[in-house]
């Protein structure tokens, strides 16, 4: 999903980097002017979105491959976000691993491409990218520089989950192949393995 604010700023919804809990504070302070229907990336969006200033949000990859899991175990693997960045390795494993190993062989780096299709290249990025890990706090400065009116009972929300916590296990060697496929990622956004 994207979501045009009554202002103009556009906010790109990255999959499975807390878009969620974000899209339901700023239609609860009553912000969004336009929805879009899916995940847009920036080469999506309409003309006049492209000129606006933009936000989103990431998360560390190696926590998104879990969330991505999660979800869609829990949802019966749904192709709806199927793109040449989530490719069919993506889907239908019932075990963590082989999906991530998968992953790793058939499209190495695919959180690290995705990332880039919401929030630019480093050298053509969007106005602002903030993280799942600090969502309240980058929305609040969001909410404080971009003269939005969002009070605190808004920030106040709880976090929406969107997917039930399996307890998952990664092997060492599994993390550091993720991590040095990931890399362009985790240095950008200042992640660590």
């Amino acid at each position: 999903m994207a979501e045009r604010l009554v202002n103009g700023d556009v906010f790109l919804h990255v999959p499975k980097a807390g878009g969620t809990w974000v899209r339901q504070v700023l239609e609860a302070a009553g912000l969004v002017a336009r929805s879009y229907e899916e995940h847009l990336p920036l080469a999506r969006l309409p003309a006049a979105d492209q000129r606006a200033f933009r936000f989103a949000f990431v998360r560390h990859p190696l926590d998104w491959y879990e969330s991505w899991w999660r979800y869609q175990t829990d949802t019966g693997w749904s192709s709806r976000f199927e793109t040449p960045v989530l490719p069919d390795c993506a889907y239908r494993r019932s075990d963590f691993v082989p999906f991530v190993r998968t992953c790793l062989e058939k499209a190495p780096g695919m959180v690290s491409v995705l990332y880039e299709l919401f929030v630019g290249t480093p050298e053509a990025p969007i106005e602002f990218i903030g993280h799942l890990e600090t969502l309240r706090a980058d929305v609040d400065r969001l909410r404080r520089a971009r003269g939005w009116d969002v009070g605190a009972a808004v920030l106040a929300l709880p976090p929406q989950l969107v997917s039930h916590p399996h307890r998952l296990t990664w092997t060492p060697e599994l993390r550091t192949a993720v991590a040095s496929t990931e890399r362009r990622a985790m240095a950008r956004f200042g992640y660590t393995a």
